[in-house]
């Protein structure tokens, strides 16, 4: 019954970041098994910069965090750890949507997921989508959110469905609510709340 209650209060307050800080998936799925020393001693130094962008989210200071994100993006990058530069394009993302700069958030979590896809990491696909389609939802392009939410409803699998299912069918049953299709919004809630009952993450 607690479940079904927060996933009502879910429905309205349709939520943005899922998998952003405080909400991390796991950063990328592209681990090197015997990398060289510099590469290990970049990793230490992202995982440095992560805990700092990590409490200035806490913070709510998401103007300072961006340029931090910024620059585990590009140094990753640089080193062609691949799925790691996509989570920091992905929080850079975060924070800017957490500002409102849509615009600017839509173009990191676009490159986010481009550099996901290069990774074949899931984990981060799966923020990236969710991300995308509650950043079109949150400026009111109805269409496009449920266009994303249903792509990534379609393609959930082991571990991310557990997580993400619940709330995702009660995003994409919001959406369609918005679009006046209410007899399958009520259907997608119904699902979101049997989900989250079964769910070990609710």
């Amino acid at each position: 019954m607690l479940k079904a209650v927060k996933l009502l209060a879910c429905c309205l307050l349709i939520f943005p970041l899922a998998g952003t800080p405080p909400f991390p998936v796991p950063q990328s799925g592209t681990r090197l098994p015997e990398a060289p020393p510099k590469t290990e001693s970049l990793r230490a130094a992202i995982a440095a910069v992560e805990k700092e962008v990590d409490s200035l989210w806490r913070q709510r200071r998401f103007a300072e965090a961006i340029p931090l994100c910024e620059r585990i993006h590009r140094d990753a990058a640089a080193a062609g750890l691949t799925g790691l530069a996509a989570f920091g394009a992905r929080i850079t993302g975060a924070c800017q949507f957490a500002l409102r700069r849509h615009t600017a958030a839509l173009a990191s979590f676009l490159e986010a997921r481009r550099l996901a896809e290069v990774a074949s990491d899931e984990a981060e696909l799966v923020a990236c989508d969710l991300n995308i389609a509650s950043l079109y939802s949150e400026i009111g392009e109805v269409d496009a959110a449920a266009h994303w939410a249903q792509g990534l409803l379609v393609r959930l699998r082991g571990e991310s469905r557990d997580k993400f299912e619940a709330k995702l069918l009660i995003l994409l049953g919001s959406l369609r609510a918005r679009q006046q299709r209410m007899p399958e919004a009520e259907q997608l809630f119904a699902r979101g709340i049997a989900a989250a009952d079964r769910s070990a993450t609710w």
